[in-house]
């Protein structure tokens, strides 16, 4: 029987080097004398270890704590990700198609932002002591 794994990712999925320990270490519970070959494929690696399941009970509950942390660690790292991506810098169209509508839907906010934009004169910034041409900056 052939057995398809998909293509792991790298935060799931276990090097070569660690199925090969793995196989070692079980090799030497079973008492299997046998050589194991360093350059072993990953699926016949993964293959041999489906072949030959842990079966002592510390191993399985060990395994099965190790994990139960692992799914939480990540599920807490995955959390953090999506709580840094509320914080983000304004990338995209949505937060200026929020700003602009923030601008533009209130009369009162409009007129201010407009009158903001206003650049003095020269005249003005020449007669800013002036009282009688003087301007109200906001």
């Amino acid at each position: 029987m052939i057995i398809a794994f998909p293509q792991p990712t790298k935060k799931w999925f276990p090097n070569n080097e660690h199925l090969i320990k793995e196989i070692i270490r079980r090799k030497i519970i079973f008492g299997d004398s046998s050589k194991t070959r360093v350059h072993t494929k990953t699926d016949d690696a993964i293959t041999w270890l489906i072949d030959n399941p842990i079966t002592d009970p510390n191993d399985v509950f060990f395994v099965s704590n190790e994990v139960e942390m692992f799914l939480e660690d990540v599920a807490i790292a995955e959390k953090d990700k999506e709580d840094s991506k509320k914080h983000m810098n304004w990338v995209g169209m949505d937060p200026h198609l929020r700003l602009i509508h923030c601008i533009v839907d209130d009369e009162n906010i409009r007129k201010a932002y407009v009158k903001s934009l206003d650049v003095k004169t020269i005249h003005e910034v020449d007669g800013n002591n002036n009282t009688l041409t003087k301007r109200i900056d906001p």
